[in-house]
């Protein structure tokens, strides 16, 4: 099945592309949950203009102050909207006078936004190059110098696109790569293809990516991980740590504590995921207890007077014969249950 690509218009970071998710990840974002390795897409060497760094004279250009202040959540996200509304509207003003608009921009490269700052991405000798770069000059007569920046590129947003197309095929049809990616984008300040994966892959999977496309390729290794005790099940899901989790493996209990890696969260409460990989980690019964793990949580679970999603620490007293559970829900909160 053909996979969905998304575009993704970023405000305050650089970047316009496209990107496609794993069927197994679709309608998930990223959790905040846990850890991911260092983005290799550059976001960008562009600091992109902020409000501030405008003359007095050009921020009057802008439509500063006639909102209520105390509407105003992030006052420099605000400001920073103001600069890209009026210069992307003096823009497109300006490529229509040349029988442009922003879409045939992604024929001969590509455009996108760092802040306040309009990057232009030109291939060399590109069809029209002339009427974009008077564009380009108007924008700065216009502005200032830094409101537009145009850089020389190797490939077009749509040659990326059809890349990208292309990738997608060559994944599916290589199942030691199609096990473990999760997405599949343009990376457009850096003008390549980025791969996420859920593990690093070998160096034969790389060199076969690699003979794939002209483009550069660059790999985004994801490892969402996290270790908690399973404080309900359903079908194929369990519930660990606020999160409800498919792909449980068979066999899994209340009770049980599991080290479970897994792709993006769909935010809600409980969220929601899939693993990828479970491991039921054997634990020694509470010492001189004689409830199990199992049996607290259950018996947590009928005292609480709200819902508990996740556990976070059980700890067993010898000196009253008492389980104390840390238990998370709509906050969290402490259960004692009597051994």
């Amino acid at each position: 099945m053909r996979a969905l690509y998304l575009g993704l218009i970023l405000l305050l970071v650089a970047g316009c592309g496209t990107s496609s998710s794993n069927p197994d990840e679709d309608n998930a974002a990223k959790s905040n949950t846990s850890e991911k390795k260092e983005i290799t897409c550059d976001r960008s060497s562009i600091e992109g203009q902020t409000f501030e760094d405008l003359s007095e004279e050009e921020q009057k250009m802008y439509p500063i102050g006639q909102v209520d202040g105390s509407a105003i959540k992030n006052e420099e996200m605000y400001k920073v909207s103001a600069i890209q509304n009026v210069r992307q509207e003096f823009l497109r003003e300006k490529l229509s006078e040349q029988g442009l608009d922003v879409p045939s921009l992604f024929e001969i490269g590509n455009m996108y936004m760092v802040k306040g700052t309009i990057v232009i991405q030109l291939k060399e000798n590109a069809e029209k190059e002339g009427a974009v770069k008077k564009v380009v000059e108007q924008v700065k007569q216009r502005f200032n110098d830094d409101a537009i920046i145009v850089q020389k590129v190797d490939f077009s947003q749509r040659e990326l696109e059809k890349m990208q197309d292309e990738l997608y095929e060559a994944i599916e049809d290589r199942p030691s790569i199609k096990e473990v990616w999760n997405s599949l984008g343009t990376c457009t300040p850096g003008n390549a293809i980025e791969v996420g994966v859920k593990e690093e892959l070998s160096e034969e999977d790389l060199s076969y990516l690699k003979e794939q496309i002209e483009a550069e390729i660059l790999v985004e290794v994801w490892v969402d991980e996290l270790t908690g005790y399973v404080v309900d099940t359903r079908d194929d899901e369990m519930l660990v740590n606020s999160i409800w989790f498919s792909n449980a493996p068979s066999g899994v209990k209340v009770g049980d504590r599991v080290h479970v890696k897994f792709g993006s969260v769909a935010e809600s409460l409980p969220a929601q995921s899939s693993a990828w990989k479970t491991e039921i980690i054997e634990e020694d019964a509470g010492g001189e207890a004689d409830l199990s793990v199992g049996e607290v949580i259950k018996e947590a679970k009928d005292k609480a007077e709200k819902e508990i999603y996740g556990i976070s620490e059980l700890e067993y007293k010898i000196e009253g014969d008492v389980w104390v559970v840390y238990a998370q829900g709509d906050g969290e909160f402490t259960i004692e249950v009597e051994d």
